[in-house]
């Protein structure tokens, strides 16, 4: 075998010069004749021929290899790998590169000469050290590695972390803190992979060319969202900052609106702190309504789109508006209170300038215009910056769609940013422009209507009205392209300033936008037709020109105002209660109010909370396993449980195939099965002594079965231990030393007991004592309840599910095997109130992780079931899936999506499920005179059902589909079959089996991955299909 070093590569100039491409050199690490056939002729004994070669002496080395020679082995095939199922859809900003298990992508772009070529695609040769690195050729286990190249034999170890469905904060902190514990733990060297994006490389290979690869950036996905959070950030103080001016410019334009107002409130005697509490309070009300208003908008739009509200940010926003409108208006209420009555209450605005340089412009309509913006600069300033705002943030989005390079480099995912620009930044961008109009339009009519006197003073003076209302157009102009010109310098330093470069596609955008002028002219159209339609002589004589209409109808204010009470109410109620009130508007509108999902009767019948709570409840007692202090408490709740629904509950004790050694004192010597090794193949107890109280005891009587047997007064109550350490199939030939015990000895049996032990490693006669040895065999109990039926009592279906759990990983039962047994609780209570069309037994089963004997044991106390018998449904690790499996189907896919191979089908078609016959002759009843017959009618039994019944199965799916949970048919979908045991005796039986939880009965398998969604989903499908199977 040979083993690889890492390339080497230099970075050199790119053929073109293009600096933002990567370029780099592969080098050379030799030839294979010189470095790596040496190394193999050394492992070749003499004598021996000479290999054969396909690899030419003066191939280069891109990599080192190392020879080894391993011990003999031999390849066993269990399948192969195929990448198109393994490139399952990832989100771009989580995705994980597959590494080895991704076809390498190499394409010759330039020759050795840099000259451009043909793009040819490059593919991996038979040397192993080429430039190109093959994809593996095989995969196995950890066991053969360290067989390979012993304990260290791994390089490198890929963890993937449960759950991770999209790039996220929290999912970012989740892989960031199993990646810190990895490396406390370990001291090993983390790279975070997920997030990662490919990107492209150019390679240049002697002999070759330039060729480009595909490499990995890690952490691409956390650069590009900071960039990306950056942005948000930025176009979200772009907006704010406009609105925040738009309402100041607001609030003053208000003010300035009411002069005449407030000269004449102090021209009647009205104190000024009077006039400022009055103008003060009424903008803050305003401010009020309006906060109030947004806050309901805001939250109709969370509640539309079904989002969680945000209270800091929307009290913060309520709170500041008012507060903004106010603070804005204070200096233009101060500057208008101060003034005299008589200047208020003067017609027109023109005062006496002092001369400067803007008094030497001629009197064009260019310069009244500049004449008329710098006179109310202070305004004109806060229109300028509320206008640069808007562009700004328009800038900066236009050149983040357009030029993504700058943001992502050579990384592949621009497209994805692309995608991240959503219409909520769009209407961003709109708001902000729409602002600026509105600020630029309603700036210029409150200047209209102060310069009425001035317009008909110009009309008088011969002025036309295309004259007036080019000047105004003029003003529009003006201020669009100071706040273009200045928005567009800033939008493109924003964007210099996260991207890290101002690209010239970047730069363009800024220029296009500069040219605000246009649409600020436009935002100007309405006051330019105002000034154009002033009447000099009604103007100048002093008549109230509003008033030559006469008196208008009221009816069209109070249309407007009964449409703003519906508006209003219809976003209070949505606010309140969500997408209802608009959806039952559209239907009262005949548009067809989409419907909200119905949530199914049978999921809201069930509890997921009162289901997890059973399971929390079984995970507080700790691994249930091998019939330990922790499994008989949690039979002690179940039984409690099913009690208190006031069903009949029958407790079904078993003797476990677990033993304890123990010395004369009754220090516990060896337990078998134990880490130590052992099992425990074959136990014969009387099934009339079991007690779940009291375990069965005994001095030791070791039989040697080479010896003779001893006689059978000698073995009256003892256990017998038989140990068989010649090797044999026990698959073939089942429990074989026990049958030949019981053959010999025949009913009545002398002995008490009989353990037949598997040793492995242990050796017996180290732990027997001479003063006697004790032995103990473990007694576990199945928990069963009974509902009878109400339409058909005669008719049975029953829910099984295993609470014990195997503790070999370090589980301690959540998923594995506590789960079901909270749905069969959960739906026990449910039919235990509302009544069940048919009896119904309630089975939880010991002893599944000892040979399926919970299941065997039950059987065996009911081996005449009822007729009538529906069905029997298993129920395991229903607290995390992310589908049903239904089984067992013959032909569907296992839990790990393969297809089971066609030689497997074709045994179970022929032969059941005869697999599990060892352990049907692995417990057997002392207690029955015809036990020996037993035994040879179970040695000639056949397998039973090949698969769940069809009918059965398509019944369970449709279920699952109307009740609206995904479930699929799976070949063997549990991972502990204890419903295989039915199918053994040729019952009608399934199992619901949640699939996706690859945690289950692992150190991971805690009570915080139970979503109690999934076991109301589960626990509705199981109360279901009872109701159907009932007829109801």
């Amino acid at each position: 075998m040979l083993y690889p070093g890492p390339m080497k590569y230099e970075v050199v100039a790119h053929p073109t010069g293009d600096d933002e491409y990567p370029t780099l050199q592969l080098l050379s690490q030799g030839t294979w004749g010189e470095a790596v056939s040496p190394q193999i002729q050394s492992f070749m004994e003499e004598g021996w021929r000479q290999a054969t070669l396909d690899i030419p002496a003066e191939a280069p080395l891109f990599r080192p290899l190392t020879a080894f020679q391993p011990p003999p082995f031999l390849f066993k095939v269990v399948g192969s790998y195929d990448f198109a199922a393994l490139a399952a859809p990832q989100d771009p900003l989580s995705y994980v590169p597959l590494g080895i298990y991704e076809p390498p992508l190499a394409t010759l772009r330039y020759n050795d000469q840099g000259i451009p070529v043909e793009p040819v695609r490059l593919t991996p040769g038979l040397n192993p050290a080429g430039s190109i690195p093959r994809p593996p050729l095989a995969l196995t286990t950890l066991e053969a590695a360290e067989f390979f190249r012993g304990e260290a034999a791994i390089d490198a170890i890929r963890v993937r972390v449960g759950g991770i469905e999209g790039y996220t904060p929290e999912n970012v902190a989740k892989v960031e803190r199993v990646a810190r514990e990895i490396v406390e733990r370990t001291g090993l060297h983390v790279d975070i992979v997920a997030g990662s994006s490919p990107r492209a490389v150019l390679v240049q290979v002697p002999g070759v060319g330039y060729v480009e690869q595909r490499w990995t950036t890690l952490g691409a996905a956390a650069q590009i969202t900071g960039g990306i959070n950056a942005a948000n950030f930025t176009l979200l103080a772009c907006l704010l900052l406009a609105s925040g001016l738009y309402i100041g410019n607001a609030a003053q334009l208000s003010i300035l609106a009411r002069r005449e107002e407030i000269g004449l409130l102090k021209a009647v005697g009205w104190h000024t702190s009077h006039v400022r509490a009055y103008l003060l309070s009424e903008l803050l009300l305003l401010g009020l309504l309006g906060a109030a208003l947004a806050t309901l908008m805001a939250l109709a739009l969370v509640r539309l789109l079904g989002l969680e509200p945000l209270w800091p940010i929307i009290g913060g926003a309520a709170l500041l508006a008012p507060l903004l409108y106010g603070l804005s208006a204070l200096y233009p209420i101060q500057q208008a209170v101060r003034r005299p009555p008589t200047e208020a209450l003067r017609q027109g605005e023109v005062r006496g300038t002092q001369a400067g340089q803007l008094g030497a412009l001629p009197l064009s309509l260019f310069g009244l215009a500049v004449r008329h913006l710098w006179r109310r600069r202070t305004r004109t300033l806060l229109i300028v910056l509320i206008v640069a705002a808007g562009v700004a943030l328009s800038v900066m989005l236009a050149a983040v769609v357009v030029q993504l390079n700058g943001l992502l480099r050579v990384t592949l995912l621009g497209d994805y940013v692309a995608l991240s620009i959503r219409p909520y930044h769009y209407l961003m961008m709109l708001t902000a422009l729409a602002v600026g109009v509105l600020a630029i339009g309603e700036t210029l009519l409150v200047s209209v209507l102060e310069r009425t006197r001035e317009f008909a003073v110009l009309r008088a003076l011969g002025w036309q009205r295309v004259h007036l209302t080019r000047t105004v157009l003029w003003e529009g102009v003006l201020i669009g392209a100071l706040g273009g010109l200045l928005g567009a310098i800033v939008g493109a330093l924003l964007f210099w300033s996260i991207a890290g470069s101002l690209p010239p596609v970047a730069l363009g955008v800024a220029a296009l936008a500069s040219l605000g002028g246009a649409w600020g002219g436009g935002a100007a159209l309405y006051p330019a037709q105002r000034a154009a339609r002033v009447p000099p002589a009604q103007v100048l004589s002093g008549a109230d020109e509003r008033r030559r209409g006469g008196p208008r109808h009221p009816a069209w204010r109070w249309g407007v105002g009964f449409a703003g009470l519906l508006l209003f109410a219809l976003l209070v109620a949505t606010a309140l209660w969500g997408n209802e009130p608009v959806n039952r508007v559209r239907e009262v509108a005949g548009i067809g109010a989409t419907p909200a999902p119905t949530v199914h009767p049978a999921q809201q019948a069930v509890s997921g909370e009162r289901a997890l709570a059973h399971v929390e409840r079984l995970v507080e007692l700790g691994p249930r396993t091998l019939g330990n202090e922790a499994q008989v408490a949690a039979a002690e709740y179940i039984h409690a449980q099913l009690t208190s629904y006031g069903l009949q509950v029958e407790r079904e004790p078993f003797p476990l195939r677990m033993v304890t050694f123990s010395d004369a004192a009754g220090v516990p010597l060896l337990s078998v099965p134990s880490e130590e090794g052992g099992s425990v193949r074959g136990l014969a107890v009387n099934f009339d002594e079991v007690d779940v109280t009291q375990p069965i005891t005994g001095t030791v009587m070791l039989l040697d079965t080479d010896a003779p047997w001893p006689a059978p007064e000698t073995l009256v109550d003892q256990i017998v231990i038989i140990v068989e350490e010649k090797p044999f199939n026990d698959d073939e030939d089942p429990n074989r030393p026990m049958r030949d015990l019981l053959a010999h000895y025949g009913y009545p049996f002398p002995f008490r007991a009989a353990v037949y032990l598997w040793p492995d490693e242990l050796s017996l006669e180290e732990v027997l004592q001479p003063g006697g040895t004790t032995v103990c065999i473990m007694i576990a109990e199945n928990i069963v309840a009974t509902l009878p039926g109400q339409e058909q009592p005669d008719q049975e279906l029953w829910l099984m599910a295993p609470y014990d759990n195997d503790a070999s990983r370090g589980g301690v039962g959540a998923d594995d095997n506590g789960s079901g047994v909270g749905v069969l609780l959960e739906v026990a209570r449910v039919l235990a109130e509302r009544g069940s069309p048919v009896t119904v037994r309630f089975v939880a089963l010991a002893g599944s992780t000892t040979g399926l004997q919970g299941s065997m044991a039950h059987f065996l106390a009911h081996e005449s079931p009822s007729e009538q018998l529906l069905g029997i449904v298993g129920l395991q690790r229903l607290g995390a899936w992310d589908e049903l499996g239904v089984g067992h189907v013959l032909e569907a896919p296992t839990r790990d999506g393969e297809l089971p191979p066609e030689q497997v089908v074709e045994m179970i078609r022929e032969d059941g499920q005869g697999f599990l016959r060892t352990l049907w002759l692995s417990v057997l009843d002392l207690s029955d005179p015809q036990l020996l017959s037993v035994i040879d009618e179970r040695l000639a039994s056949s397998g039973g059902l090949s698969e769940s019944p069809p009918q059965l199965v398509e019944q369970a799916l449709a279920v699952a589909e109307s009740v609206g949970v995904p479930a699929t048919p799976r070949h063997y979908p549990c991972a502990t079959p204890d419903y295989l045991m039915y199918l053994y005796q040729e019952l009608p039986t399934i199992a619901f089996c949640g699939i996706g939880n690859d945690l289950a009965g692992t150190e991971y398998d805690t009570v915080e991955r139970i979503q109690p969604i999934a076991l109301q989903r589960a626990a509705a499908v199981v109360y279901q299909l009872i109701e159907e199977l009932g007829g109801r």
